[in-house]
């Protein structure tokens, strides 16, 4: 589990970026952790993610889920600060839009450091870069 290998507590808040079927914050909420948000811009991703928290009968309280888009500074989600933002596929799917994407890319790389702690991490999946392709584009 990502969270336990970077020891955080079961109490640190943490934040699934795009979210969709839910599936990390249920490992999660299985294993303890508490303070768990997934966002997704689909509303229709949010609400299949709250049926598949319901069929694994975890609890509303343990998890909080919100229609967000990482690439709206506006949106509401920047009020809060995060120890852990995970992805798995979100920078992905923002590479692959044919509209504008190396401005959406940076806009994300600017954007997530604002919803994380001073100490943060970004955990981040990707089968379109290579390591040391995510590591030049989130360098500074």
């Amino acid at each position: 589990c990502i969270a336990e290998e970077l020891n955080l507590s079961k109490s640190d808040r943490i934040i699934d970026i795009g979210c969709g079927n839910a599936w990390t914050l249920v490992q999660l909420a299985k294993k303890g952790f508490r303070g768990l948000v997934g966002v997704d811009y689909a509303p229709s991703a949010i609400d299949l993610a709250r049926a598949i928290l319901k069929e694994h009968e975890i609890e509303v309280a343990q998890v909080e889920l919100i229609v967000s888009d990482i690439l709206d500074r506006t949106d509401g989600i920047f009020s809060q600060k995060f120890t852990l933002a995970h992805d798995k596929g979100t920078y992905d799917a923002i590479s692959l839009n044919p509209d504008n994407s190396y401005e959406r890319r940076m806009q994300y790389v600017a954007n997530v450091p604002e919803i994380l702690e001073e100490n943060g991490y970004l955990v981040l999946s990707s089968c379109n870069w290579t390591e040391e392709e995510l590591k030049q584009h989130f360098k500074d």
